[in-house]
């Protein structure tokens, strides 16, 4: 069974400063989308978007245009969008947990810069969202789903 890579955009690959730096609003770094791509290969995971960013017609394309080959996102690339959950649990978690249940996924891992569900922790890896994703979060995002990480040396 594949492996799931829950993606939060804001924060974690793209932060708000380089936001502010670029001209286009749907830029993301191609240095970050690298990692996310390399976890994919590694970790044979695919992506399924869970930013805000799931709500525009062109995150696909966005993400494209920074270097994620298409074949890269799960076929259910999105969660739901408009779930109502309960008031005193994460939105986040509770519409990964609604993904992960219509679509039976067992082995993913959720790279936010936001909290999760409380069952969900064990699978959350949180950057910092002024400094976003670095190559320690991949490694953890390794671990997570239970693969065995090579670094080369530098």
């Amino acid at each position: 069974m594949t492996s799931i890579v829950y993606l939060d955009l804001d924060g974690v690959v793209v932060t708000a400063k380089q936001r502010a730096q670029s001209s286009d609003p749907d830029y993301l770094p191609p240095d970050t989308i690298a990692l996310i791509i390399d976890l994919c290969r590694k970790a044979d995971a695919k992506i399924v978007v869970t930013s805000t960013w799931r709500r525009n017609s062109n995150c696909r394309d966005a993400l494209a245009r920074a270097g994620l080959p298409p074949d890269y996102l799960y076929p259910d690339w999105r969660t739901a969008l408009d779930l109502d959950p309960p008031d005193d649990v994460s939105v986040r978690g509770f519409e990964i947990a609604d993904h992960v249940a219509r679509n039976g996924i067992t082995n993913y891992v959720i790279l936010d810069d936001f909290p999760v569900l409380d069952c969900q922790t064990k699978r959350h890896v949180q950057p910092d969202d002024r400094i976003g994703l670095l190559p320690g979060h991949i490694h953890d995002a390794f671990r997570i789903l239970g693969r065995c990480v090579q670094h080369a040396a530098a």
